[in-house]
């Protein structure tokens, strides 16, 4: 693999002081310090903050290249068919990496009325209809409920694959790292806690089976 200066950024993470930090050398070409870069298709800056605005805009753009395909209303598509649409297409761009990723309640919420903003609109629904009924006629989970299962199913391939670099890493933030950290694997253990699942222990000890898992 050939790295080269034009697709290679640096940025400092949570930086505390203004100071520059030692430069980085990449074939002997100085890397400068940027504030954002993107990086496998996910938004970065030096408080790893999630651009919520784009990504809105981004999904925004997707769901309007499926009208042509029907999803637009009464003289369109079925109702199951229109939530495997935004289901398939839209959502995982919407919350892509943000299993991992830090962000705020405002962050969420905007995820959220974006969500039931459009899927009203493509009912024919009226802005007063209840959200969970505009949810439910097509079957589609709240962003946080989607959210939390993307989650689960990213820690379980971590615990189903022992001797990899992320099965490591998971064992040693559950040995180290409380609760109520940052940690990725901390938010695992409160997650786990909220639906009152076995503990991120008991499953590293004994792994459920994919289909035990799935329910």
């Amino acid at each position: 693999m050939t790295s080269t200066r034009q697709k290679s950024s640096c940025i400092r993470v949570y930086p505390k002081s203004p100071d520059p930090s030692p430069d980085f050398i990449l074939e002997g070409t100085r890397i400068p310090l940027d504030t954002s870069t993107t990086h496998l298709g996910v938004y970065r800056d030096t408080k790893c903050k999630e651009n919520t605005k784009d990504k809105i805009e981004l999904e925004r753009r997707t769901a309007y290249s499926l009208m042509g395909a029907g999803f637009n209303g009464k003289n369109g598509l079925k109702q199951s068919v229109k939530a495997r649409l935004w289901s398939y297409f839209v959502v995982p761009r919407m919350l892509y990496a943000l299993e991992v990723l830090p962000f705020s309640q405002a962050d969420l919420k905007a995820y959220e009325a974006f969500q039931l903003k459009t899927l009203k609109q493509v009912q024919h629904l009226a802005d007063r209809t209840s959200n969970i009924a505009a949810l439910s006629l097509l079957g589609i989970l709240p962003i946080r409920a989607q959210l939390h299962k993307n989650t689960l199913y990213l820690h379980y391939s971590i615990i189903q694959t022992p001797g990899t670099v992320e099965y490591k890493v998971a064992e040693r933030q559950l040995a180290m790292k409380l609760p109520t950290d940052l940690s990725f694997f901390s938010s695992i253990r409160r997650l786990l806690h909220t639906y009152n699942l076995p503990t991120a222990f008991q499953l590293f000890e004994s792994p459920p089976s994919k289909e035990v898992w799935k329910l």
